[in-house]
């Protein structure tokens, strides 16, 4: 037992040290390096009003809010990109959501799913976006290209120079290929953490089962084994009707409370449900590789089922639907247990009853 646990606790250790690792890749492998001057990332990154940045700026990341002053050239890149700062050299911006407003004393080419202008610009604007939103308070002193598959405020907004449309993608955006290799880069790093967080919770969570419930896992892996297509044929069964019955419980007031509760318990069924599916697996593996009397103690199988149950995820399409059907096992697997269980309990209750009845 002390060797499990020494192992788990190293396994752990290393764990937590490449979800750090892969935490923190993009920051400082992030595609922008050639580039001089001032480079900022952060999840939320919140420029205030009281910077002044004398630099070049490149600022990154899901959320980016703009608010100082940039006295050179600045790229603004995230999902959600606001401004409302002061900016005398040239802005880049690459978003999904593009809020653009504040004072610009030079030239502005946004790309973005959805763009919204406000504030004044002394040079050229150049916007490429499904959706354009023009403020009523916009002004532009220079020229205004743009493609959109939408335009709103064209007629109220204050231009100078002319208005044009354009290609909806430049031959050659270098930052746009660039903000694509860093979200990919970003979104990689994102799925593997939370890929190894999903596996040590789930290793966690079957162990501390293990070791206040050993029975009942004891008597869940039992019935997976003993039954394993009743047990996917009743898994399907709960997952799809129990929605629908605790809906219809809803339905009155009174039922509101008691599908409360119920819902909670599928829940916990369904978290549960690949945990003990790894751990039958498991079983079944270490059987084989080293016979029934390594599997007995269950920790083992715990760590190589769940391994094996968490890497068929990886595997595209056919791996998905390997999970499901064991996903499938391990519902079934508990609740013919949990009824087998109630069910043993009421023809237990029923017997005591008749007993009496007899006596007296």
């Amino acid at each position: 037992m002390n060797l499990i646990l020494s192992a788990m606790k190293t396994f752990m250790t290393v764990v937590i040290a490449l979800i750090l690792l892969l935490g923190t890749a993009p920051a400082w492998a992030g595609p922008y390096d050639e580039y001089a001057g001032e480079k900022r990332e952060s999840v939320n990154l919140i420029i205030t009003e009281k910077e002044a940045i004398t630099e070049p700026l490149s600022a990154m990341g899901v959320n980016v809010d703009m608010r100082g002053t940039s006295e050179k050239e600045t790229r603004l890149f995230g999902v959600r990109v606001k401004t409302s700062g002061t900016f005398k050299g040239p802005v880049s911006i690459r978003a999904a959501q593009a809020e653009i407003g504040g004072t610009f004393l030079q030239g502005v080419d946004c790309m973005a799913a959805n763009a919204q202008l406000s504030g004044s610009y002394a040079g050229d604007v150049v916007v490429r976006a499904a959706n354009i939103e023009l403020d009523s308070t916009l002004v532009i002193n220079g020229n205004f290209r743009y493609t959109a598959k939408s335009i709103t405020g064209l007629d109220k907004a204050r231009i100078s120079g002319t208005v044009s449309q354009i290609e909806s993608e430049p031959a050659n955006d270098k930052v746009l290929r660039q903000w694509q290799e860093y979200t990919r880069r970003t979104a990689a790093a994102f799925a593997v953490s939370s890929w190894i967080i999903s596996f040590c919770s789930a290793l966690l969570t079957g162990y501390l089962v293990l070791r206040f419930f050993p029975e009942q896992v004891e008597r869940i892996v039992g019935t997976m084994h003993s039954s394993p297509w009743p047990s996917i044929l009743f898994g399907f069964i709960f997952l799809v009707v129990t929605p629908i019955a605790l809906l219809l419980t809803m339905i009155t007031v009174v039922g509101i409370p008691i599908a409360m509760v119920a819902g909670m318990l599928y829940l916990v069924i369904l978290y549960f449900a690949p945990i003990m599916a790894g751990l039958s697996i498991g079983r079944m593996l270490i059987t084989r590789l080293r016979g029934a009397e390594a599997s007995r103690t269950l920790f083992l199988p715990l760590i190589s089922g769940i391994l094996l149950i968490w890497l068929i995820q990886l595997i595209p399409i056919i791996g998905w639907l390997g999970w499901f059907i064991l996903f499938l096992l391990g519902i079934g697997g508990i609740w013919l247990t949990f009824w087998s269980g109630f069910s043993r309990k009421g023809r237990g209750a029923e017997r005591l009853i008749a007993e009496d009845d007899t006596r007296l």
